[in-house]
């Protein structure tokens, strides 16, 4: 069966022959899970559904689920993962929500079994692998597809993005201790900020050793950077509602400095908030979209802005005081004298210009985090 599958499912086009095909793969990817040799069978099992997905795509789905259990990835996912993630392709033009969960699992799962593998079976000349390198080996073939997904399916790819950034920064850069975590209400709306420390390990958009986790991640900024603004606008929302982690809010921060328009005024409010201004992971961020768009906000929320600014306090900071003083000189000065409207504000701006900026690397509130 097998090899009369792997003979047609390349040359059958006819749709009715072609169901036919798909129940063959089916049958075949059954058996694999039970029959003695399975586990040999299973890759082009895998591949053969994933060619006739579109046949029946419940039945597919359900057995495509049976390989993203983990108890099977626990013992399967180095041999069977990367199989399956050649096919998100062909499954994300029928079912695209069956394209999130693979990418959740996968990103979510840990090898860390180097146990040797065989490539092939070639008596000439044999080569090795390891079971962790095997595993990885389907992050990079999800990497790869991803820009095209994010293309077709915007709103799904959103979603990996989130789910791919939360299993990344929790297992690669899990924190010894609970992070820091704030709310923040505007309105009717509650969003969070999670400090992950990702000014260290993610200070840099396509940064030059950023792996697939990160490049991912990337693919999706890059797409809000040239997507329609109607698209752009629906996938941010879908962050806005959804997202902790410092790491997607700078993101999100750099792509309205550089689009500005609708897409800067629904997330400057976010950027204007405390919380976000001071914390390590955002500061640079959110001051950059901060100053860019302050000369389009109304006079009376400048007004407030540079109230709350003034207000702001740092009891965490080995010097809360100054802390403070190194908050408002960094904030009003990147604004602008001529832009602000208070004349503690101005005054405070004035005298930063006046005796030289200071880094934006040197951040006197810092609280120290350790990661595992």
């Amino acid at each position: 069966l097998r090899q009369l599958i792997g003979n047609l499912i390349d040359r059958v086009t006819d749709q009715k022959e072609r169901a036919h095909l798909g129940i063959a793969a089916r049958s075949l990817m059954s058996y694999a899970f039970v029959g003695e040799g399975g586990e040999h069978l299973m890759p082009l099992a895998i591949s053969f559904v994933g060619k006739t997905f579109q046949t029946d795509p419940a039945a597919s789905r359900q057995l495509i689920e049976r390989l993203l259990e983990p108890e099977r990835m626990k013992k399967h996912a180095p041999a069977e993962m990367y199989w399956l993630a050649q096919e998100v392709g062909r499954v994300g033009d029928v079912d695209p929500d069956l394209v999130v969960r693979i990418y959740e699992r996968i990103f979510a799962h840990k090898v860390t079994d180097d146990g040797n593998t065989n490539l092939g079976n070639s008596q000439i000349l044999s080569l090795i692998s390891n079971r962790k390198q095997d595993f990885e080996g389907s992050h990079w073939s999800l990497k790869e597809a991803f820009p095209t997904f994010v293309k077709t399916h915007p709103l799904k790819a959103a979603e990996i993005a989130l789910k791919v950034a939360d299993g990344y920064a929790a297992g690669e850069h899990h924190l010894s201790e609970p992070p820091d975590e704030s709310t923040i209400r505007l309105g009717n709306e509650s969003v969070t900020l999670q400090e992950d420390l990702s000014h260290i390990w993610a200070s840099e958009h396509r940064g030059q050793y950023a792996d697939k986790a990160q490049q991912i991640v990337d693919s999706f900024i890059d797409r809000l950077r040239e997507a329609p603004e109607s698209e752009a606008l629906a996938s941010i929302e879908l962050v806005i509602a959804s997202n902790k982690l410092g790491w997607l809010w700078t993101r999100l921060f750099m792509v309205a400095v550089e689009r500005s328009g609708a897409i800067a005024s629904r997330i400057w409010p976010f950027a204007a908030q405390i919380e976000f201004l001071r914390s390590s992971d955002t500061m640079k961020a959110a001051v950059d979209l901060v100053a860019r768009e302050y000369g389009s906000r109304s006079a009376a929320e400048r007004e407030a802005f540079e109230k709350r600014v003034s207000a702001a306090t740092f009891p965490k900071a080995c010097d809360p005081e100054e802390a403070r003083a190194y908050f408002r000189r960094k904030l009003f000065s990147a604004i602008g004298y001529e832009n602000l409207v208070t004349s503690e504000a101005m005054e405070i701006a004035r005298v930063a210009d006046a005796d030289g900026q200071q880094s934006f690397k040197e951040r006197p509130w810092r609280k120290s985090l350790s990661r595992r």
